[in-house]
């Protein structure tokens, strides 16, 4: 469907132009109540619920099936230090995340996909910024319909496993609550456990909202 591939180069797009907001040295949150450095901290725990469309493969679309899907996902996270400088990261802290996903086939073959993810991520945390940056990686298990489908070479069983790499941002709105955007390379295949293990290779994009609670200053 060109309409789930366009979306999510919209999506994408979007991603990488408020990124750019960050060089502004203006985004303060002095006007706010609560900076940065009061949500980060050890101990402090976060709910993050957002929805996305990913396209696989995205451009080059030669000796792959294609699949495109939207994914909904639930968050909770849980800050494992204080922000600090680091020797070769900007400064930040470590939040440990475990993700649990569905996943509808918008074009391609079957009609799902379930998923349970770990993911580690690195926030960059300046007191000033109303935007907060991060990276994250992890992987997870997918329960899925689409093995199924045997004209289809990518996925070959029930239960595939999913590692996956997203780039994102929170914009901090106020006190305890954030509006998120995110671009994310997601990957589903089974490790060589079937003969069918072409695998997955999805880019997309997703908006979230993440509150913010527990530890705080």
């Amino acid at each position: 469907m060109k309409n789930c591939t366009s979306t999510a180069l919209i999506l994408l797009s979007l991603f990488f132009g408020f990124f750019l907001v960050i060089l502004n040295p203006s985004l303060s949150l002095a006007a706010s109540d609560s900076t940065a450095e009061d949500l980060y901290v050890k101990g402090g725990k976060t709910i993050q619920a957002g929805t996305g469309l990913l396209a696989s493969p995205l451009l080059i679309k030669k000796e792959r099936r294609h699949l495109d899907y939207s994914m909904t996902y639930l968050r909770g996270g849980y800050f494992l230090n204080d922000p600090s400088e680091k020797k070769f990261l900007p400064r930040g802290n470590l939040e440990g995340i475990v993700q649990v996903a569905g996943s509808n086939v918008t074009e391609g073959f079957g009609d799902y996909m379930v998923e349970l993810a770990f993911l580690l991520r690195y926030n960059v945390v300046y007191p000033d910024w109303r935007i907060v940056p991060y990276f994250q990686f992890g992987a997870g298990i997918v329960y899925n319909d689409l093995y199924k489908d045997r004209t289809q070479d990518l996925i070959g069983q029930s239960i595939e496993f999913s590692p996956q790499l997203s780039l994102g941002f929170r914009f901090l709105l106020g006190r305890g609550w954030s509006l998120d955007l995110e671009g994310m390379y997601h990957h589903v295949s089974n490790a060589g456990l079937d003969d069918r293990n072409v695998g997955v290779n999805a880019f997309g994009g997703s908006i979230a909202a993440t509150y913010f609670f527990g530890s705080s200053k």
